[in-house]
């Protein structure tokens, strides 16, 4: 019997979440993968702490700096990519190389990229049939450093516009379109067979506005599907295909539409965008932020019932902030976060939510790296969640903020790791609410108190009552502090 199992019960993610709820990247050359063990506990590197960082009151252990890896070294997955989609960086190639440096000292395991335009503005004397040299090996030193590459599939028939052809929108109600885009993914997916793992048929297919030229209407989607999913397989049996994300606060029955066709089943991963800025009371979103878990299970409910029996993903989950607002288009209408650590602490939050939930992240919208706060919370995070599943779990939290948020994952090597946190509004600085942890019939060995913001560990005080592991003056903040048992 699994050591967790026997002794966890079920209180469920959803009643749980809702109650009654820079470090600069290294330049060397990319290595091979190298499969290493799960990393220790703690790691005893002494670090210069603020005063406000508390993990448990009247603690008096060290406190230690955590210690990220690179890609190469995850292993095994930990279900968290980027985007790096194509716009103007191909204008600039020979950087390639070193954005390939940062990805790697990162940590993420999954690109989502294109060398094509994802939707206007189009460069349209590119041609679509021509890969770059520095691109192609691009790839390749993505496989070889353990990233798994996702490409965005989209065609503007280029060739077409430059002998006068019109391309008529909505997109692919014609044969002769259908047949120009099966070309094209052919050339694609022959041109990267066996290195490309993953292929996005299309994204944002329900933004018709401006040209059109990225709207397809959901049942021509879906005819779509069915004609290139099969050439995709033919090209590369190995290869699997992603649904086309849209932005679910906008357009939620697209998605489902496509759920509830016989096609679905043909997918292997469901995908979506599904935070922008969504914040608790947020004046443009609503309630949205609260609805957005119970969203997601009623899209593994649709697609489940109708034969789908693949990963799903959440991508381009994004908070920006006033201080680095360069993930925030202008046209966008929703608000940003006042400061970046306010947006990190919503990382963090987002992260777990849906690694929680088994669904996949995509963290994306941000073309900087230098965010003080939020690009070292996820480098962090994307260490601590290689191979972590979901859970479920029984906790008693005794003094429990009313709206506080809480998961559970098993670790390959048998350990817990808890998350928790105060689901409310978040702030620059929280003081955080005393409690005490409860974990009935836990034989934990030890447990170690996680600061994904500010980069801390420290080794928890613990006693045991009446079989029970019980954790005394935690402090639960307004983001995730996550605790890690060790079990027998």
């Amino acid at each position: 019997m699994n050591k967790i199992t026997g002794l966890l019960l079920i209180l469920g993610f959803l009643t749980l979440i809702f109650p009654s709820g820079c470090t600069s990247s290294p330049t060397s050359t990319p290595v091979a993968v190298t499969p290493s063990p799960i990393p220790p506990m703690v790691v005893a590197v002494p670090t210069e702490v603020p005063s406000t960082v508390t993990l448990q009151v009247g603690n008096s252990f060290p406190q230690v700096s955590l210690v990220t890896r690179p890609s190469n070294q995850l292993v095994p997955d930990t279900r968290i990519g980027w985007s790096l989609y194509s716009s103007n960086i191909w204008g600039d190639i020979p950087n390639l190389d070193s954005l390939l440096n940062e990805y790697v000292a990162f940590g993420i395991k999954r690109l989502d990229t294109s060398m094509q335009e994802i939707e206007e503005p189009i460069d349209w004397n590119r041609d679509e049939f021509d890969i770059a040299p520095q691109y192609d090996r691009f790839i390749d030193d993505l496989n070889q450093n353990g990233i798994a590459v996702n490409y965005m599939l989209h065609f503007w028939d280029k060739a077409g516009r430059a002998n006068g052809e019109l391309l008529e929108t909505p997109r692919f109600q014609t044969e002769e379109q259908i047949q120009d885009f099966l070309e094209y993914v052919r050339f694609v997916v022959s041109s990267f067979s066996g290195r490309v793992q993953y292929y996005t048929l299309w994204s944002e297919p329900d933004n018709c506005g401006g040209s059109g030229v990225k709207c397809i209407q959901p049942l021509d989607y879906i005819e779509l599907a069915r004609r290139t999913i099969p050439v995709i397989l033919e090209e590369d049996p190995q290869a699997k295909v992603v649904t086309a994300p849209n932005v679910l606060y906008f357009d939620r029955e697209y998605l489902f539409t496509v759920l509830r066709s016989d096609v679905i089943a043909m997918f292997d991963v469901i995908s979506w965008h599904g935070i922008y800025d969504a914040v608790p009371g947020s004046a443009f979103y609503g309630d949205y932020y609260y609805e957005y878990p119970l969203i997601i299970e009623e899209i593994k409910q649709i697609a489940e019932a109708h034969g789908f029996v693949g990963e799903y993903w959440g991508t381009e989950l994004t908070w920006c902030s006033y201080e680095y607002p360069t993930c925030h288009a202008p046209d966008q209408p929703w608000e940003m976060q006042r400061t970046d650590k306010i947006a990190a602490k919503y990382d963090a939050r987002g992260f777990i939510i849906q690694l929680g939930m088994d669904v996949g992240v995509g963290w994306g919208g941000l073309e900087t790296m230098d965010q003080p706060w939020a690009y070292p919370t996820v480098k962090r995070l994307n260490t601590l969640m290689v191979g972590a599943q979901p859970i479920r779990h029984d906790v008693q939290i005794e003094n429990e903020p009313a709206d506080s948020a809480t998961y559970a994952f098993e670790l390959p090597n048998g350990d817990f790791l808890f998350a928790c946190w105060s689901n409310g509004v978040a702030e620059d600085e929280d003081p955080g609410t005393t409690v005490t942890l409860i974990l009935p019939g836990l034989p934990a060995e030890g447990a170690v108190g996680i600061d994904v913001l500010y980069g801390v560990e420290q080794e928890l005080i613990t006693e045991m009552e009446n079989g029970d592991l019980v954790i005394r003056d935690l402090l639960i903040k307004d983001y995730p502090i996550l605790i890690r048992l060790k079990i027998p």
